[in-house]
């Protein structure tokens, strides 16, 4: 069984393109969206026949969302996707394969291009070197939200990632327990912010959020 989890923030716009492209291809059995308070009408968006509405009253940030959905999910493969992947959804599919292979617990999407919407790399290289400290790995991707887990992994995840953090908690706990990662390039593609305020915004919001989860999986070593 396939359950796809999917956190959800005012997501009105671009979710239904999203959603289409995953009914379009219907690979998985449970699909969970998780509704994070969104103010934008999100909520009330329809789902295919196999999805179901989680929802949080108040928006608790990308972590608890996340946490949230795969408590409930059923799935023995568990589908982790962004909700702004629009039509590139459709490459989701690739990300069972190693693991039904038996060749990965872990399968985590690399991003194959980058464009004008992308930032300046700034919060990607402190995941990937505060990563590195606590665990001795350096990671190319270590904050793609596009990723498949076994089921067998989901006890060693804490959930300690504050927001936008939890990618990188994720990874910390998975190199800890040595599971075994693969990365794929995918051409997903999705909403990107660009270098003008709301840019650096939002790269700001979850470059506080690492930082956080950094400095809580450090103090485990202590």
């Amino acid at each position: 069984m396939i359950s796809v989890v999917i956190p959800a923030y005012n997501e009105v716009e671009i979710l239904p393109q999203t959603l289409s492209s995953l009914e379009e291809i219907p690979f998985w059995d449970e699909l969970l969206v998780i509704d994070d308070g969104s103010t934008d009408g999100t909520r009330f968006l329809s789902l295919p026949p196999k999805g179901r509405w989680l929802r949080h009253e108040k928006n608790l940030g990308k972590g608890k969302a996340l946490e949230t959905g795969l408590k409930e999910a059923k799935g023995e493969l568990l589908l982790l996707l962004d909700a702004d992947l629009g039509k590139s959804a459709m490459y989701a599919k690739q990300l069972i394969f190693p693991i039904l292979q038996d060749r990965a617990d872990v399968t985590i999407a690399k991003w194959s291009s980058k464009g004008k919407d992308s930032g300046f790399g700034v919060v990607k290289g402190v995941a990937k070197w505060g990563i590195y400290a606590l665990t001795r790995h350096m990671l190319d991707e270590p904050l793609s939200g596009q990723r498949c887990y076994h089921r067998r992994v989901l006890p060693y995840l804490t959930f300690k990632g504050a927001g936008f953090g939890i990618e990188v908690s994720m990874d910390i706990d998975l190199l800890r327990a040595e599971a075994r990662l693969a990365w794929i390039d995918l051409q997903f593609t999705h909403r990107g912010r660009g270098r003008g305020i709301d840019g650096f915004w939002h790269r700001g919001k979850q470059g506080i959020h690492i930082i956080k989860t950094l400095i809580q999986h450090a103090n485990d070593e202590k």
